[in-house]
């Protein structure tokens, strides 16, 4: 579609402060979706510091290392931001445990789990987990922190609680409750699941 093309020169993903772009792009091979009325961005990422972040502009003008400047920031993201829909503990600090029955750390720590499509509205988000490796270690938990939220994002300082509902039986496994940290993150810990079907999580903002 043509929208796409024109999207696509509007947006581009750099490193650098939010106010000053690098001369040299830090991303290539920028794509550009349009799904379940979000327009996700793709792109190849290059091989720079851990430190460096991808700071996305718009404008309604091709966007240059002349004017990049001048365009809108819309989102700051870290390296690997494609696995950070669930929380990589060691990523923010928290010390990733090791696996008892191995003795060792998970090479990646959200590996086992899926989701599907959530459901992102003003006053809630909703979003069914399911583990997919070996039936016989469930019950699980899962740290989950949802991102690119396009209609749910209460304010930091916000107070959200969550109910967790076990598919298999419609029942109630647990509620949570946790506050939107100064970044925008939401981090609900320790999420179960217990069945093959998943896990249905409802997140709440309080009014």
């Amino acid at each position: 579609m043509a929208w796409r093309s024109l999207l696509a020169g509007w947006v581009v993903a750099r490193v650098g402060s939010p106010h000053r772009a690098e001369a040299a792009p830090a991303a290539s091979a920028l794509k550009v979706e349009h799904r379940h009325g979000q327009v996700v961005l793709m792109w190849a990422e290059s091989n720079r510091e851990a430190a460096a972040r991808y700071v996305v502009r718009a404008s309604a003008q091709p966007i240059t290392a002349e004017n990049a400047g001048a365009a809108s920031v819309l989102a700051q993201l870290p390296p690997s931001s494609a696995n950070d829909w669930w929380l990589n503990p060691e990523t923010y600090g928290a010390p990733l445990e090791t696996d008892p029955r191995t003795g060792k750390k998970p090479e990646v720590p959200h590996r086992g789990f899926a989701y599907d499509e959530p459901v992102d509205e003003a006053g809630r988000y909703e979003v069914v987990i399911r583990w997919e490796g070996d039936a016989a270690r469930l019950p699980v938990t899962v740290d989950v922190t949802p991102r690119r939220r396009q209609r749910f994002r209460p304010a930091p300082g916000t107070v959200c609680t969550a109910v967790a509902i076990e598919l298999a039986t419609n029942q109630e496994l647990q509620r949570l409750s946790a506050t939107v940290e100064p970044n925008g993150l939401l981090s609900l810990r320790q999420v179960r699941l217990t069945a093959a079907p998943g896990t249905r999580l409802t997140v709440i903002a309080a009014k």
